[in-house]
């Protein structure tokens, strides 16, 4: 068989090294390269470029698979964060509400207030006071000052919920004619208002 020549063992080689080429072919070639250093020496560069390139390549898979993972683990971090701060936000929300339903309490001005007065003694004073705002009341305190005024103080929340249609709180008041101040002074009631003092509505005076 004549020899074949280099050209052709070179259009080969690339097969060969990558262990495709047929049985007959492999065999063709081995038989070549023993009698051929040149296209040996063909084979062992294309070899190392191989290595090299796979080597090359293998490192470009890592950086890749490394961003990848790195991005999976930002995303589930992110996430993760955003969750807790939605839940967080969501906590904040709803005690902001109940504090502004329920605990932050401000006083109904005496013009939103409507009092009549009952049966009066010399003991007592009986007042039946209602909320025209149609507003939930909270509260109502009693405050006496020192020049014997007292003040029946309603209170709702800064965001007082509505009563139902047409509805309004009323409040019955039995009150002594005689209290006790803050500073702790007994004194003798002569005007009782509906309100705070910025604002109180009179309401009976002593005759």
């Amino acid at each position: 068989m004549d020899r074949i020549s280099c050209d052709i063992i070179c259009d080969l080689l690339p097969l060969y090294c990558d262990d495709v080429i047929s049985e007959d072919g492999r065999v063709l070639v081995a038989e070549h390269l023993r009698g051929c250093a040149a296209c040996a020496g063909t084979l062992e560069k294309m070899k190392t470029e191989c290595h090299v390139s796979g080597g090359q390549e293998r490192a470009r898979e890592a950086v890749v698979k490394g961003m990848a993972s790195a991005w999976g683990r930002s995303v589930k971090k992110s996430f993760a964060q955003g969750a807790l701060l939605a839940f967080l936000m969501c906590l904040l929300l709803a005690g902001a509400r109940c504090a502004l339903t329920r605990l932050v309490l401000v006083n109904v001005p005496g013009g939103q207030l409507a009092a009549s007065v009952g049966r009066v003694t010399d003991e007592r004073v009986e007042l039946s006071v209602t909320a025209e705002n149609g507003k939930r009341v909270s509260r109502t305190d009693v405050r006496i000052t020192a020049d014997g005024r007292c003040y029946l103080i309603v209170k709702q929340a800064l965001l007082a919920e509505k009563n139902g249609e047409g509805e309004r709180w009323t409040g019955d008041f039995s009150l002594a004619r005689s209290g006790v101040t803050q500073a702790g002074d007994t004194v003798r009631i002569t005007e009782i208002y509906c309100g705070d003092e910025a604002g109180g509505v009179l309401v009976w005076r002593e005759e």
